[in-house]
């Protein structure tokens, strides 16, 4: 399967005060491991670079933004790129070295099994609204589905497959044709 290049890791929520600052909601499990990288751009490929100013709450982060050698140095400009996604390139992120830790994105097209291991479906997308992620999967009759990407749901989850635990009352309703 074919890894997509550019990783969301963050998006930029809106304004913060009016020295341009900006507040950031990035989707990694660590925001400030990304601190040290500056290859952030947004989908136009323009450059993005990010200072972090101060942590508001788990991966809400003030940062002072930079991009096309352009600074946001007032409200307005910092309005003017609210609800920006920022991408970096999978070869600039650091390398996994434990063998059950993976990137969220990299499920995006991997098989889903059930629990006694039979395929039912593929991951088509993971999203995260601030509560955790949400793993979308269409299912080999179509259908799709969602659930957190909790341990209860998804005890098992690898770089090459996941196994769903569908609650009971689902198997009804998703799992006929």
């Amino acid at each position: 399967m074919k890894k997509n290049n550019e990783i969301l890791v963050a998006e930029i929520i809106c304004a913060h005060g009016i020295k341009g600052h900006s507040k950031v909601r990035f989707y990694t499990e660590n925001a400030k491991s990304l601190e040290n990288l500056n290859t952030f751009f947004r989908k136009s490929k323009e450059k993005i670079e990010l200072k972090i100013i101060k942590e508001l709450e788990k991966n809400i982060l003030i940062c002072s933004v930079k991009f096309d050698d352009k600074v946001v140095d007032n409200r307005n400009l910092a309005e003017e790129i609210s609800k920006s996604k920022i991408y970096v390139n999978r070869e600039d992120l650091p390398k996994i070295e434990e063998e059950d830790t993976f990137y969220i994105a990299d499920l995006i097209g991997i098989d889903v099994r059930d629990e006694r291991g039979i395929n039912i479906g593929k991951i088509t997308g993971v999203f995260d609204f601030g509560a955790g992620d949400i793993i979308e999967i269409r299912l080999k009759n179509s259908r799709e589905i969602t659930y957190p990407f909790k341990e209860e749901f998804f005890p098992e989850a690898n770089n090459e497959f996941v196994v769903l635990k569908m609650p009971e009352e689902d198997k009804a309703d998703y799992l006929e044709s």
